[in-house]
């Protein structure tokens, strides 16, 4: 018969290899950047997965644009890059199995800590161990 001690030991060691891998999801999400396009691809914006704007591609076709029409385009390519780098963290947690009840909108918006609420839940699951004697 298997210990509750050795059970307990277990399962600590397949959380902390998940949340190893957790981890190192979150690290490619943190460097994913992601584009969107508008105008017939004459307009492409490249954001981050919280939605940070890092580039901006304008053809010479658009700078024909009035400037208004061109910066519409411009917020509209931005919003499209951003639901593209949304859609992308989902494939990239599917991708590797990892479930997170962490929201998706929340990591876009950048007020999610994934690395802080994981840290959180191996030190508590660390500490009833601990207060079990295990």
């Amino acid at each position: 018969m298997i210990k509750p001690e050795t059970d307990m030991k277990r399962m600590l060691e397949q959380m902390t290899a998940q949340v190893e891998k957790t981890k190192a999801v979150a690290r490619e999400v943190a460097e994913l950047q992601v584009e969107g396009e508008v105008a017939e691809g004459h307009i492409k914006v490249t954001v981050t997965a919280t939605g940070s704007l890092v580039g901006v591609h304008l053809d010479p076709k658009a700078m024909r644009m009035p400037s208004e029409d061109l910066a519409e385009a411009i917020v509209e390519a931005s919003r499209v890059a951003t639901q593209n780098a949304a859609v992308r963290v989902r494939e990239i947690w599917a991708e590797n199995g990892v479930q997170s009840d962490l929201d998706v909108a929340s990591l876009i918006q950048g007020s999610a800590d994934v690395e802080t609420d994981i840290d959180k839940r191996v030190d508590e699951a660390k500490e009833a161990m601990r207060r079990h004697g295990i």
